[in-house]
């Protein structure tokens, strides 16, 4: 898309009047009530096909619910979803993405964005959500509570089995959304399991998600979203020793693409558009 018509899409002045106010009570509200039938929908659709084959029927069924609720959500939203570097990403392997995360819209964004059989890496207190914990224990998700560090050879061993199944493991590396300018440190765990297993590592940045739903923000706003899937990094031949250069390496590159707020009109040139 030229850049005219980008800063023209990006500069539209909002609506205002009743149906302003109509669409805006929509995303906000009534919205919710259809995403939340179609997470409903999916775990009462995915039990049969994980039950009887969990890493075959049961990972096809279960991520293409997931898919269809990631569109769904940024679809009611109103969210624009855009991609560049996809003709990095290679759908026929897993790999280890490592992303940045500054909100709960983080998840679809990479669920429309990248094709892959995905499980994540996330606190074990979401598990305990209504739904949301179904769903995340059909996707053979894996929960972590920091303060149990006697089970972290456990997790390695899951971790481990879902690659082994086809699976590709989402870390958001900072641990926690963050709110500054900057990203957090990244923390070492994406990359022991990336070492461990001589699996690719698939860096991604995440860019406008603050200025659409930003933490401790109820209001989602209508906006664009930048996923930009950078080269993956192959990790055969490293070692443990290696673990600290790579986690350099990586949130650098992660970081180098990445700006806090809403994007820029610029970044959007060359990008394609998802959703």
């Amino acid at each position: 898309m030229a850049q005219s018509s980008i800063e023209t899409v990006n500069a539209r002045p909002a609506p205002r009047g009743l149906a302003w106010g109509l669409t805006h009570w929509w995303r906000n509200f009534l919205g919710l009530f259809p995403l939340v039938g179609l997470l409903a929908a999916g775990v009462l659709v995915t039990p049969i096909p994980f039950l009887l084959s969990p890493d075959r029927a049961g990972k096809v069924v279960g991520n293409g619910m997931f898919r269809l609720w990631a569109r769904w959500i940024l679809r009611v939203f109103g969210v624009r979803v855009w991609v560049k570097g996809a003709h990095n990403i290679d759908p026929a392997s897993n790999c280890v993405i490592v992303s940045n995360h500054r909100s709960h819209l983080d998840v679809p964004c990479i669920g429309v964005t990248l094709p892959y059989n995905l499980a994540t890496l996330h606190k074990r207190s979401l598990e305990y959500v209504p739904l949301l914990g179904q769903a995340l224990w059909m996707s053979r998700s894996i929960g972590l509570d920091r303060s149990d560090k006697a089970g972290a050879q456990r997790r390695l061993k899951l971790v481990a089995q879902r690659l082994s199944t086809g699976r590709s493991i989402l870390v958001f590396a900072e641990g926690r959304r963050s709110r500054g300018p900057a990203l957090e440190p990244f923390k070492k765990g994406a990359f022991l399991i990336a070492l461990e297993q001589h699996c690719p590592i698939q860096p991604v940045s995440i860019l406008g998600a603050d200025a659409v739903y930003a933490p401790g923000h109820v209001m989602i706003r209508r906006g664009d979203i930048l996923v930009v899937v950078h080269p993956p990094v192959d990790t055969r031949g490293m070692t443990l020793d290696d673990r600290d250069t790579l986690t350099r390496a990586v949130q650098d590159t992660v970081a180098g693409a990445f700006t806090a707020g809403p994007v820029a009109p610029a970044a959007l040139v060359g990008a394609t558009r998802v959703i």
